[in-house]
């Protein structure tokens, strides 16, 4: 009887766990059908974003809620963003805690967030206008920033970016740093930013490696001969221009 009374314990408990299961599963992928079709209602109506190269990275925006369209049904994937509407997505996407201020402008306690984060302080800019059109090389400084970086060199935002799959080319082997930023490239940008944040390793435009490095120190020798030269990324204690290996250049 024992036996028997432990079998059908065990066949029970076997029914029940994978009736469980098959209602887990059930229930996620009602879920994820539910979150696609709210991120299909909340971007439809979006006509000028449909066949756009950021399509998907402007849906999953909308639906982090950090960004949204405006009230004629158009997103403006290619309009310019300002500094303060950069760092106002960015910091939304991020959750960083923003406080409300009593007075000042709209962006006001974005920025707060902004610097209180790490991301910004005062001096980043050539100008204090942060209503001024955002540049490539100012939205990758923002976007280094919030990756932690310390004790970054002047103009080594946009190697650092493209390096960790950040930001690519506007063309083959161009990065563009003073070229104005859209909405779309912002996005396509933070949206990066989170996966790195994320853990995740992101493909990297090599030419704009090797771009963002000549602009940063006329050279892309790191880029091009890692195995001799003694790179940034490599970590050690002595690297630059003066560390490169005599033993690597004899044949």
């Amino acid at each position: 009887m024992k036996k028997i009374s432990i079998s059908v314990f065990t066949a029970l408990s076997l029914f029940v766990g994978s009736f469980y299961l098959n209602t887990v599963e059930a229930a996620q992928e009602s879920n994820a059908d539910k979150m696609a079709e709210s991120r299909e209602t909340k971007t439809s109506h979006f006509t000028d974003i449909q066949g756009h190269w950021a399509q998907t990275a402007i849906q999953d925006a909308i639906q982090r809620g950090y960004v949204d369209g405006y009230p004629d049904k158009r997103f403006l994937p290619n309009k310019q963003v300002t500094r303060a509407e950069f760092m106002k997505m960015a910091v939304s996407a991020l959750d960083i805690e923003v406080a409300s201020l009593s007075s000042g402008s709209w962006y006001a306690p974005y920025v707060a967030a902004a610097e209180s984060a790490g991301i910004y302080k005062a001096g980043d800019f050539g100008n204090s206008n942060l209503t001024e059109r955002l540049t490539r090389e100012e939205m990758a400084k923002l976007a280094v920033k919030a990756l932690g970086y310390k004790n970054v060199e002047d103009k080594q935002w946009m190697y650092l970016a493209s390096n960790d799959g950040i930001i690519s080319g506007t063309a083959p082997g161009v990065i563009s740093p003073t070229g104005t930023t859209t909405r779309a490239q912002a996005i396509a940008v933070i949206e990066r930013l989170l996966q790195v944040k994320s853990g995740k390793e992101l493909p990297v435009d090599k030419y704009a490696v090797a771009a963002a490095e000549v602009y940063w120190h006329k050279t892309n020798i790191f880029s091009v001969a890692p195995e001799i030269f003694n790179g940034p990324d490599n970590h050690n204690k002595n690297f630059g221009i003066d560390s490169w290996k005599m033993s690597k250049l004899r044949f």
